[in-house]
């Protein structure tokens, strides 16, 4: 029988506890830093691409007169418009538009105020954090 003297080369049960529980840890806060990264890089991606709709949005309203839309602001108007992530309407889409033109910004009769909103659709329910983009079109024919 050979019994072990102190300075016997090898782990103790102590030691071998203390080095897995600091494994453990690096490993935990590994992976919650990589499932943050997840959740954040969603969350980019849907600011990203609601900004993208809202901007084409205001882009194909860019093509009307200034005078068509202030004679008949509903031409712009649309509320809760269901898309897909390439800003063509679709029932089945993950985003809704909502696009408000008002006229008489700042009691102005050459200025209109396009407001465009963008939402995800997450488990039927809109995310509750639209991306907003405001733009002011001016009637440069005066």
């Amino acid at each position: 029988m050979k019994f072990f003297s102190k300075h016997s080369k090898g782990f103790t049960l102590i030691e071998m506890v203390v080095a897995s529980a600091i494994v453990v840890s690096v490993t935990v806060a590994l992976l919650a830093a990589v499932a943050q990264n997840v959740v954040f890089t969603e969350r980019a991606d849907m600011v990203y691409t609601s900004s993208l709709l809202a901007q084409g949005r205001i882009d194909a309203l860019r093509k009307f007169t200034f005078q068509a839309l202030y004679d008949d602001p509903t031409i712009g108007n649309e509320t809760d418009i269901r898309i897909d992530d390439e800003g063509t309407i679709d029932q089945e889409g993950e985003y809704t538009r909502t696009t408000l033109v008002e006229q008489h910004v700042s009691e102005n009769p050459y200025l209109l105020r396009v407001k465009v909103a963008v939402d995800r659709i997450e488990e039927e329910k809109k995310s509750g954090h639209p991306v907003i983009m405001e733009t002011l079109f001016a009637d440069t024919e005066v």
